[in-house]
């Protein structure tokens, strides 16, 4: 019969597709609605621009402080820079904001003494949009780039070394053996630490909540409405979520939209970083 042609996947697609249309179809309309959608374009925007220069950036520095650690011969040394880059992690988020928000206070924050110190003034870094992204980007890998390096030191063990060995013999400099010889044989590290970084970097909540709220506020004239310039996807989801009990399904709605964003991505992260791990 038909169901011959017709795939296990692509048959559970199309189910899922019609649970959510009976589900959330009319609360995912009054999410694509001209105010919601230009609220949601916006806050994707923005993830998407953290993603973009988050994603590589914090990938980068784990990468470079596995390598670093992993040629340190002194044990000691090693162990305390380790133990010392991995305690952030272990902190909770609104810990870590709060050290942040009080390092960047106008008025007694570390940083702000120091441009005082300088002549300058003040820079009320909380209130100004432009510079959230750089805010978000920097607590984010003080927090969870000694983390990562765990996976890299663990698979960068497991290299062989008569590779190191074949490199040196044949005149490759460090920067050679590093793209030639470290970064393919971790590379299926890399899948695994990119797939957490961008799908985490599209789930930034507490972070979000904890540093700006969303603030500071502008006026959009042509929609008449209140726009939160700092306002990630799911802080704009709990927040739509607490507008009132009608707004509850909408809420919703924009969370299953979220999350076949969110996995849509992840999938195609996944082929990409994939095709480059050595067999």
């Amino acid at each position: 019969g038909v169901f011959q042609y017709i795939s296990f996947r692509s048959a559970v697609a199309v189910i899922l597709a019609l649970l959510i249309t009976i589900l959330f179809g009319r609360n995912i309309i009054r999410a694509l609605q001209r105010h919601q959608i230009g609220e949601e374009i916006r806050d994707l925007g923005l993830e998407g621009q953290l993603s973009k220069r988050g994603t590589p950036t914090m990938g980068g520095v784990i990468i470079l402080l596995a390598v670093l650690l992993n040629e340190v011969r002194n044990l000691k040394f090693k162990k305390v820079v380790q133990t010392v880059s991995y305690m952030p992690h272990f902190l909770s988020t609104v810990v870590v904001c709060g050290l942040v928000s009080s390092l960047l206070d106008p008025t007694t924050g570390g940083i702000n003494m120091i441009i005082k110190a300088l002549g300058a003034e003040p820079i009320y870094f909380m209130a100004r949009s432009d510079m959230f992204r750089g805010i978000y980007l920097i607590s984010g890998i003080w927090q969870d780039a000694g983390w990562g390096t765990i996976i890299y030191l663990a698979t960068l063990s497991t290299v062989d070394t008569a590779l190191y060995e074949a490199a040196k013999i044949d005149g490759a400099n460090g920067r050679q053996t590093l793209f030639n010889v470290i970064i393919p044989n971790v590379m299926p590290s890399v899948t695994i630490c990119t797939f957490l970084t961008l799908t985490n970097s599209f789930k930034l909540f507490d972070q979000n909540l904890a540093l700006t709220g969303g603030l500071p506020q502008i006026v959009d004239k042509v929609a008449m409405a209140k726009i939160n310039t700092t306002e990630l996807l799911a802080l704009n989801i709990y927040s739509t979520y607490n507008i009132n009990k009608n707004w509850h399904g909408v809420a919703q709605a924009k969370a299953v939209i979220f999350f076949i964003l969110v996995a849509v991505l992840a999938i195609a992260q996944q082929w990409a970083t994939r095709s480059k791990e050595v067999e």
